[in-house]
């Protein structure tokens, strides 16, 4: 039965009942008292109406409710989507083109739905507006395909509707999104699939593994990931490219049968910086599609070890555990000159006489000198000459405090006064006092001062016992730590560029006293210096954050993923992403994104971008230190002109089936459309609905209160009563 029932919800309580009843008391006992005693059935109307206002107001004060109760019945409805990515345009081995072969289907769909109301929601990688008719379905042009998505959408936006099914008709080629169904479909799904279901001859790079930071002279391996489909008793052609040039390159014969293989290509770095490297595999015979033949990585490659020289006139604790921290380290191997008697350089363990001019002969043998105690070497021009054409030609100088510092005599100050990165401001000279380290105010890149500004470090190590009194920093060099004994600041630490290379110079001493002090203390020790070299051979403006994409070139219509890795000591917050079009001149901002944190004891932040239009990309992540300075890393990328929809040409029957079998629907053959009306419900569906109304909302209840009070005024007016 189906209409509306009508209630009517009063909730009055026991106070609002009491309310009532005093009211009508007092006024029955007002009426009685100011009313003369003639007229009682004048006087019984006047008091009858004052107690229905009342009780109409006591109504009012409860909210009133009306409820209506609708029955009714709903047509059922059955969206209908049609894939609309350019794959629908294929034309397989029968000669038609799939979109057309579906159009062709819907008119089928329709009669044997009957009067079921169906409507053509055309998609890709979202669902579009429904069409009026097949007639207005757009061609097959669009870029991306992504299934489940769009299903999720259509159910959403139909799910207060008498949803029925949904039919799905596609090559089941889901180029973007998930890839496999979870969790529950919340309505029958039936898809119809196209395409032909054997996979043309085709050969493509699925993958390439290759670490990303190589070292020059250290043989890496290039593991290729390469699907073959359609392709038997043919000879495989895979290169590795630099540019133009090949690398390196196999030829395989072609497995018995459809799938994926793995090989390997191998590189030895020869120089510096990023390079971009190529895996290509040659046109197969029969092979059409030729767009996923090559795919393309960008590496970094560095020094594959770190030279150090340690000039140390007189063996000391830090001597001794310098030399133990870089001996722990494959990547470092380091040298160590004392002098014999105090005048004779010798290698340690070595009884040759060495000399400066001889030990940078080989200018790629040392990328770092650190000098010591070593004033007498440091006291006259030639010696000095030969550490400024070292660092001028990109070497890195590291002077460390002590009492024998060539930058604690007057010659030393003297003859390097030019190579260092601080200034006599007034006369140098040694202090003794508890010295605490702190960081600067200002923002720096060393991950130490950063590590020490963020971690309490400096706060739990033991002061230094001196340090050198009227230095200040030169302009432009960069001084992250300080020194600190209440009373003045000195610079820690001090450097700057120096022609292509970078100096420093350490004024506080003796730092070996951390290495004494514990474990905490140890591993600072151990942490400032490892962090000072690498920073100094790597770059004075090394960055404290590094962006890098999974690849360094996409193909239009692919994700980009991008990776920020925090150094350690670091902890940075709500990290943003820009990206930039450099194609022109002048380089134009594209979009924002927002960084979310992966691994926070790893440092490391990812962001999945949506598909970017072909051409070369810059990408800056920034964000700020908790101690208030400003990271920030840039990236660059290129995005080919490459259709996904067609690096595989047959259709995904398998994935349609399995969101039709999830769903507790079926996959329909071509064959068998004309039997979808004997599958699919289409009985209507018998709903109930309520619908309530505050009577206290609607202005007809106050009128009625306002008119009964005019009422009962007028009548006494009337009757004399007032």
């Amino acid at each position: 039965m189906f209409g509306s029932r009508y209630r009517l919800i009063i909730d009055l309580g026991v106070a609002e009942l009491a309310l009532i009843l005093v009211l009508s008391v007092l006024t029955i006992w007002l009426y009685r008292e100011t009313l003369p005693p003639t007229g009682r059935a004048k006087r019984t109307a006047l008091i009858l109406l004052r107690i229905a206002v009342f009780i109409l107001m006591v109504f009012f004060l409860a909210d009133p409710a009306l409820v209506i109760k609708v029955n009714e019945e709903r047509d059922p409805v059955i969206p209908l989507l049609i894939d609309i990515s350019s794959s629908m345009g294929i034309v397989d081995d029968g000669g038609s083109r799939r979109m057309d072969s579906a159009i062709r289907d819907i008119s089928r769909i329709k009669e044997s739905l009957g009067k079921a109301k169906i409507d053509i929601i055309p998609f890709s990688t979202d669902i579009y507006g429904a069409v009026a008719d097949i007639d207005s379905i757009p061609p097959a042009v669009m870029e991306g395909t992504d299934i489940l998505y769009a299903l999720g959408r259509v159910t959403d936006r139909y799910v207060s509707e008498n949803l029925s099914a949904v039919i799905i008709l596609s090559d089941g080629r889901s180029t973007r999104g998930v890839r496999s169904p979870s969790g529950r479909i919340p309505v029958k799904v039936y898809t119809v699939g196209y395409g032909d279901t054997i996979e043309g001859a085709d050969a493509g790079i699925e993958r390439i593994d290759i670490d990303r930071n190589l070292y020059i002279g250290t043989a890496v391996e290039a593991e290729v990931t390469v699907r073959v489909d359609g392709i038997r008793d043919k000879t495989l052609s895979i290169g590795l490219l630099a540019g133009d040039r090949t690398i390196d390159s196999v030829e395989i014969n072609s497995p018995d049968r459809d799938g994926r293989f793995k090989t390997t290509l191998r590189f030895t770095p020869e120089r510096e910086g990023e390079e971009e490297l190529s895996v290509k595999i040659d046109q197969v015979e029969g092979e059409v599609i030729t767009e996923n033949n090559i795919e393309t990585v960008r590496v970094t490659v560095f020094k594959d070890r770190i030279g150090i020289l340690l000039i140390d006139q007189f063996p000391d604790w830090n001597m001794t555990f310098l030399k133990r921290l870089f001996d722990r380290s494959q990547r470092y191997s380091i040298d160590i000159v004392t002098a014999s008697g105090g005048m004779e350089y010798r290698l340690l363990n070595s009884d040759e006489e060495w000399s400066l001019s001889q030990a940078l002969e080989d200018p790629g043998k040392y990328e770092m000198i650190i000098v010591g105690d070593d004033r007498i070497l440091f006291d006259s021009g030639p010696n000095t000459e030969i550490l400024w054409k070292y660092v001028e030609n990109g070497g890195a100088v590291l002077f460390t405090g002590s009492e024998d510092s060539p930058i604690a005599g007057k010659r030393g100050q003297k003859w390097l006064d030019e190579l260092l990165p601080v200034i006599q401001r007034e006369q140098v000279m040694i202090k003794f006092n508890d010295y605490y380290v702190t960081a600067a105010p200002l923002p720096h890149n060393l991950p130490i001062a950063i590590s020490m500004a963020t971690s309490g470090l400096a706060e739990r190590l033991p002061p230094l016992l001196a340090a050198f009194s009227g230095f200040e920093a030169k302009a432009g060099a960069e001084v992250p730590l300080l020194l600190d004994d209440g009373s003045e600041n000195i610079p820690m630490i001090a450097m700057h560029r120096f022609g292509d290379g970078v100096a420093a110079v350490i004024l506080g001493f003796p730092i070996w006293r951390w290495k004494l002090s514990g474990e905490e203390g140890s591993r600072a020790y151990d942490s400032f210096f490892i962090g000072v070299t690498d920073y100094l051979v790597e770059g004075i403006d090394l960055p404290v954050i590094s962006l890098d994409s999974e690849r360094g070139v996409y193909l239009s219509g692919e994700r980009v993923e991008m990776t920020v890795l925090a150094r350690k000591g670091t902890l940075p917050e709500g990290i943003k992403g820009e990206i930039y079009n450099v194609d022109s001149e002048r380089e134009s901002m594209v979009r924002t994104f927002n960084f979310i944190q992966a691994d926070r004891s790893e440092k490391i932040y990812r962001a999945l971008l949506d598909p970017l239009s072909p051409g070369k990309y810059r990408i800056v992540a920034s964000g700020q230190g908790q101690s208030g300075e400003k990271l920030s890393a840039a990236a660059s990328i290129a995005v080919r002109q490459r259709s996904v929809e067609f690096l595989r040409r047959s259709g995904d029957y398998l994935f349609l089936s399995q969101i039709a079998a999830g769903s507790g629907g079926r996959s329909v053959d071509r064959g068998e459309i004309d039997q979808l009306g004997l599958l699919i419900d289409t009985k209507k569906e018998a709903v109930s609905r309520e619908n309530t109304t505050s009577l206290r909302s609607l202005y007809h209840f106050f009128l009625i209160i306002v008119t009964l009070l005019a009422v009962e005024w007028s009548l006494r007016k009337f009757w004399g009563l007032v």
